[in-house]
């Protein structure tokens, strides 16, 4: 093999990588936009769900339903920061697979080998997934968390409260039950 099949061999190969680097990072993007789209919103709607549920309760707040407040609040904050370092996470990616197809690109057209800093990106890469890339699920499972604990000091609260059935009814059920 001479120099000049070298070289071609190796645009074709940054011709094929190009594509293969291209369609991941589209991939990447979209399913993550998606998940995190989804996730967030879930995440959100629960814990505010709860929140807007104790402020319109009963009246007056007190005991546990303050707790309960403060746990769904923290819940949001935790879905919130599932977007903020989603997005993070995303640009890094994206910009390190864009370098990656821009030194594919480059070895395509001179035809030079760009094996160190490829090497070098895709480390890079590696430790942007390793710094960033299980924060999301943390967020998310506290965001959970905190949501079922403060079910939980709402159920306490009812019980301890002394809550009975009728507690639980509308007062149009209670004038039929009349």
């Amino acid at each position: 093999m001479t120099e000049s099949d070298d070289t071609q061999a190796d645009s074709k190969f940054a011709e094929y990588a190009i594509k293969t680097y291209e369609s991941s990072r589209e991939a990447v993007m979209r399913e993550h936009s998606a998940s995190f789209r989804w996730l967030m919103a879930s995440l959100l709607t629960l814990n505010v769900g709860g929140l807007v549920a104790i402020i319109n309760g009963s009246g007056a707040i007190g005991g546990l339903e303050i707790l309960s407040l403060m746990l769904f609040y923290l819940g949001i904050a935790s879905a919130l920061c599932i977007a903020w370092i989603g997005q993070r996470f995303d640009r890094a990616i994206a910009a390190h697979l864009s370098e990656l197809i821009n030194n594919y690109t480059y070895s395509a057209i001179t035809g030079e080998s760009m094996a160190a800093d490829i090497e070098v990106e895709r480390k890079a890469m590696l430790d942007s997934h390793a710094k960033l890339g299980a924060w999301p699920a943390r967020f998310g499972w506290i965001s959970f968390v905190l949501f079922s604990a403060a079910l939980l000091s709402l159920g306490i609260d009812a019980w301890v409260s002394g809550a009975d059935e009728d507690h639980f009814q509308s007062e149009a059920e209670k004038q039929e039950i009349k």
